[in-house]
């Protein structure tokens, strides 16, 4: 029998030619300042396999505006030092990324801009110069993730220790995740951060830029007559459309901007996080702070927050709240005219619901101003002040223990605290608050006490001090919006599903069949699958869901909204009235939160989901993070299966709730 020796020598070169390409290596300062000169290499995986000492090399950027760098570079933990650029346009190791990853790397040394802009405003052939540690420009698509910069920078405008500007108008979000910043910034014409100089944004990708876990620990000045912007993480932020997420961020360096006063339209604005944030145009544009922390001083010699110096949020942007939730602020705040623990200066001209707030917010550093502070917000226009605790104290000729003014458009102060004494009155000038809902002062001797905080989430997001309230080292993003009281007469406290049916009902995921009925064992459809998604995501970016209009079935702007964010794609369920899958199920709640929110806490897998099912992918990662696992005894998940609606409460709460994940002792 003849034998075809060559048919497997033909498999095993086809699957060699479908396998990708190999990162190359860079294990020497020559190889990196070829890399440095090559055009044709800047859509290339690169990997470095050694510290990098560049000194005395010549040395310019990878990628620029004609030709961005596309590809990959992963430092694998590796240094590269003695990093000298000296460039015009985008200048940084990396001077322009397009689409590219830039990972696990660290930079010493300096960088230089020589672009002779005018102005922060100077455009490059319709663009803006940069200037970072790391990367000069990112456009649409990079990712700079698990990045530290040593390096000195210093810039015509639009400097940042890690990055100079994010500049988004594409397709794809731009993520900084996991970077730091212990660089000395100089920009000489503003907009200048301790991360990111300037954030620009047009773009449809949701969200246009998310910039996480990430921390500036240098202390940062700048002084310039025009755009001055300074902010420990992001200096200024300009959103014409797409959504800007600024998330578990931390500065400790203090942040100081002065000039004077040439520019009377441009005054400094000195924030612990963020100088200045504009939100105009579209109505897709809006900006959330979460979770974020400043304990350095902070200083302005006109605006000044611990968190933001000034946020401004145009009447068309409708689409999805603007809000600072769980920030907390411990350092000094002193302005020159207004301060404010948290904002320093707010105006919000977006009247409807989503609506404009500070929630859950914690500002224990003195604030001090020349004209206005306020233990919050100094200028309150239209941003509701909801369930935060101001502790330090305000001086001020206006002052107000949360708001020192409230003018220009209507806000709502509800359920807050305030350490007794640190101003004369809850607001100190205006009546554009209305009066206000449960705001209490707290003595001293109480401020230890968890009953002088009725109300406050001390299970997610709150938790007592030493002295006072403090807020979790990572706030619960979900809040409860209604208490549960027993009220299905169905769901006896003795069941598996009691504590989970009543969590959703309070975060306001389910709902009963009828006043007093849940009917746990009942069938859960595709369409009451996608409401609930849509109810977690915007929860959790504070976006909103439509109203059905007239002649259209109920759950149609649920799924428009779910196909919208990319949590299911269209065609994707035949009927939306059937009954859904525990495999569909996994499939569209993997998809509703970022990665981030689905941290592993464990390994395994059920057995009965094979690699080959669609689902496979979607039920590992839940199962991974804990949020869903197998049948006790047989460890089976039953992808095929239609879920019922106890079953289903229980992925809404641990997707919510973190605290009743699985842990890894559990099955």
């Amino acid at each position: 029998m003849k034998k075809y020796g060559f048919i497997p020598l033909l498999l095993a070169l086809c699957l060699v030619l479908l396998l990708p390409a190999a990162a190359k290596e860079i294990g020497s300062a020559d190889a990196l300042t070829s890399l440095m000169n090559d055009p044709a290499a800047w859509s290339g995986d690169w990997t470095l396999t050694a510290d990098i000492d560049l000194t005395g090399k010549t040395q310019t950027p990878i990628g620029n505006y004609g030709t961005p760098f596309t590809g990959s570079f992963d430092g694998a933990g590796h240094t590269v030092s003695g990093l000298h650029i000296v460039a015009g346009e985008a200048a940084g190791l990396f001077g322009v990324t397009e689409g590219a990853t830039v990972q696990n790397l660290t930079v010493c040394g300096s960088v230089e801009n020589t672009f002779a802009a005018a102005t922060a405003e100077t455009r490059v052939e319709g663009r803006y110069s940069g200037t970072g540690g790391i990367v000069g420009v990112a456009l649409s698509g990079t990712t700079i993730k698990d990045c530290t910069s040593r390096a000195s920078v210093k810039g015509y405008g639009n400097v940042g220790g890690l990055c100079g500007v994010v500049y988004n108008f594409g397709l794809a979000t731009v993520r900084i995740d996991g970077c730091r910043s212990e660089a000395p910034i100089e920009s000489l014409c503003g907009n200048a951060g301790g991360l990111i100089g300037r954030i620009y944004t047009a773009s449809v990708a949701f969200p246009a830029v998310v910039v996480s876990d990430s921390v500036n620990t240098a202390d940062q000045t700048l002084t310039a007559e025009d755009r001055n912007r300074l902010g420990g993480i992001v200096g200024y932020i300009r959103a014409e459309a797409g959504f800007v997420l600024l998330e578990n961020c931390a500065n400790t360096g203090s942040i100081t901007a002065k000039n004077s006063g040439a520019e009377l339209a441009n005054y400094p604005f000195a924030g612990g996080i963020l100088g200045r944030a504009e939100l105009t145009g579209d109505a897709t544009a809006a900006l959330r702070v979460v979770n974020c922390k400043n304990s350095g001083a902070v200083e302005s010699s006109k605006y000044a927050g611990g968190i933001a110096a000034y946020v401004n949020r145009a009447a068309a942007c409708t689409d999805t709240a603007t809000a600072l939730y769980g920030c907390a602020n411990s350092g000094a705040v002193t302005g020159g005219q207004w301060a404010g623990g948290i904002i320093g200066y707010s105006e919000s001209k977006a009247a409807a619901s989503p609506r404009t707030a500070v929630t859950n917010c914690l500002s224990t550093g003195a604030v001090k101003a020349g004209e206005s502070a306020g233990g919050i917000i100094g200028r309150c226009c239209g941003f509701d002040i909801a369930d935060c605790i101001a502790l330090g104290g305000v001086t001020a000729p206006t002052a107000g223990a949360l708001a020192a003014k409230t003018e220009g458009a209507a806000c709502s102060i509800t359920h807050v605290r305030y350490a007794d004494g640190i101003a004369a009155s809850i607001v100190g000038a205006g009546t554009m608050h209305g009066t206000p809902t449960d705001a209490a002062a707290v003595a001293a001797g109480d401020l230890a006490n968890p009953a002088s905080f009725a109300g406050f989430d001390f299970e997610t997001v709150w938790q007592m001090g030493a002295s006072a309230p403090m807020l979790r080292e990572s706030p619960a993003r979900f809040v409860r919006v209604r208490a549960y009281t027993g009220n299905f007469a169905d769901v006896k406290p003795d069941e598996w599903f009691y504590d989970y049916v009543g969590l959703a009902y309070a975060y306001g995921l389910a709902n009963g069949t009828s006043a007093s009925a849940f009917s746990p064992r009942g069938s859960f459809t595709v369409a009451q699958a996608l409401t609930a998604a849509a109810n977690i995501h915007t929860a959790y970016f504070g976006t909103s869901v439509p109203q059905a209009y007239a002649g259209q079935a109920w759950y149609v702007p649920y799924v428009e909204y779910c196909i919208r964010f990319g949590i299911i794609t269209r065609g994707q369920f035949a009927s939306y009235d059937a009954n859904i899958t525990r495999g569909e199920m996994a499939e569209v709640f993997a998809a509703v939160l970022p990665a981030s929110a689905y941290a592993a806490r464990r390994d395994g897998m059920p057995k009965d989901v094979a690699k080959s099912l669609g689902c496979y992918d979607a039920v590992q990662k839940l199962y991974a993070a804990g949020i869903v696992g197998g049948d006790a005894g047989s460890g089976n998940y039953r992808p095929g299966d239609s879920i019922i609606r106890a079953e289903a409460c229980v992925i809404f709460t641990r997707i919510c709730a973190a605290a009743k994940r699985i842990g890894s002792n559990q099955t």
